[in-house]
């Protein structure tokens, strides 16, 4: 009796042990995960977004390395930049077919970066990171560079907007010069 019950508590103190663990392992995912997210809705511009994801994910989620994939410019951002984690031909492959793949000269996981329907690109991290944390990774960086897109859209449609305020302007200003003087005389 004292065996079955030393064996039945050991099997579950390390059955607790190990769950205790995961859920630890789980808890600093997510702290991760927050603090990516906070730091990435504080970017401002889509023409720095690659070097600042890439920095952000090496930094935070203490990877091996990183490598970006931006379909709208057609760029690849990858550190190290020596030893980038993945090959241009598989990030762009990614970002085209639309499906998670593990890259097999480096074991880097490649996550397509999709928002709705339409591909935004790819990313490919070299680390101990889950799958579910990269395509979750994947979704925040999509949402950041749609609102960051259109932040631009907006600010362009502004300066267009008060730009023909501008010129409307102008114009008036000027009839109004030439029509004084042409009524005097």
């Amino acid at each position: 009796a004292f065996l079955v019950t030393a064996v039945t508590a050991s099997h579950l103190s390390s059955t607790a042990r190990r769950k205790a663990e995961e859920a630890g392992l789980r808890e600093r995912e997510l702290q991760r995960m927050y603090d990516f997210s906070r730091n990435l809705m504080l970017l401002e511009s889509t023409r720095t977004l690659p070097v600042d994801v890439s920095r952000l994910l090496l930094n935070i989620f203490d990877l091996r390395g990183v490598a970006f994939y931006d379909r709208a410019s057609d760029l690849v951002h990858a550190l190290p930049v020596e030893q980038p984690p993945a090959g241009e031909s598989a990030l762009r492959e990614v970002a085209s077919n639309g499906v998670l793949a593990i890259s097999p000269e480096s074991s880097a996981i490649i996550a397509p970066v999709r928002l709705g329907g339409s591909s935004l690109g790819s990313i490919a991290v070299l680390g101990d990171v889950s799958e579910p944390a990269i395509q979750a990774v994947a979704q925040l960086l999509a949402i950041a560079m749609a609102r960051l897109r259109a932040q631009e859209t907006a600010a362009h449609a502004e300066a267009a907007r008060e730009n023909e305020q501008l010129k409307a302007t102008l114009l008036d200003a000027l009839a109004h010069e030439f029509k004084t003087p042409l009524t005097s005389i």
